[in-house]
């Protein structure tokens, strides 16, 4: 069973990370080619990256390893991708340590390990949470910087309003606005 989980997992990969784009020619006097690069969509990173996590948790087990890096690996940030599931990789290694430290005592002193092995399981799970959240958080800005990097980035005049809530009283309402040229 675990054989065939890691046969599906590279066609995983492959579906999420996007569609493969040849190189075509461009025909100018020098006949050189360009590789034709596609926008790639900020929101739709963290949309990856959610439901890799999502989807994968019940169906392989694997989700909180390596679902949050799916964002990463759509926009072609393969070192964030591989940095976060190696991090989330690692908090396994504390309950792991504990775990082969008990099997490898003798029989009286293996129920001594039971609240160590709580513990390192706790540490563990923080590190893995605290990895996913990171990278589900953080899809969208490796798709800017692909983008940023390819010249892909949208030209004219970016505005974005909010309402706020504040003052030198703390009971001021208003709008905020924010142009980026």
């Amino acid at each position: 069973m675990i054989y065939a989980r890691l046969l599906l997992l590279p066609l995983l990969f492959a579906a999420l990370a996007g569609p493969v784009h040849a190189q075509q020619p461009v025909s100018n006097a020098r006949d050189t080619t360009k590789t034709v690069t596609h926008r790639k969509k900020p929101r739709q990173a963290v949309i990856y990256s959610m439901s890799g996590t999502i989807l994968l948790t019940p169906a392989l087990g694997t989700g909180l390893i390596i679902g949050p890096a799916f964002g990463h690996l759509y926009a072609r940030n393969y070192r964030q991708a591989l940095l976060g599931i190696g991090t989330r990789l690692s908090g396994l290694l504390p309950p792991a340590a504990v775990w082969v430290a008990a099997a490898m005592d003798d029989q009286t002193a293996g129920p001594a390990y039971g609240p160590l092995l709580g513990l390192a399981a706790i540490a563990g799970g923080v590190i893995i949470l605290q990895s996913a959240i990171q990278d589900i958080r953080t899809a969208d800005n490796s798709a800017r910087e692909y983008n940023r990097a390819h010249g892909l980035q949208t030209s004219g005049v970016q505005m974005q309003m909010a309402p706020t809530l504040g003052g030198p009283r703390g009971t001021e309402v208003g709008l905020a606005l924010r142009i980026r040229f």
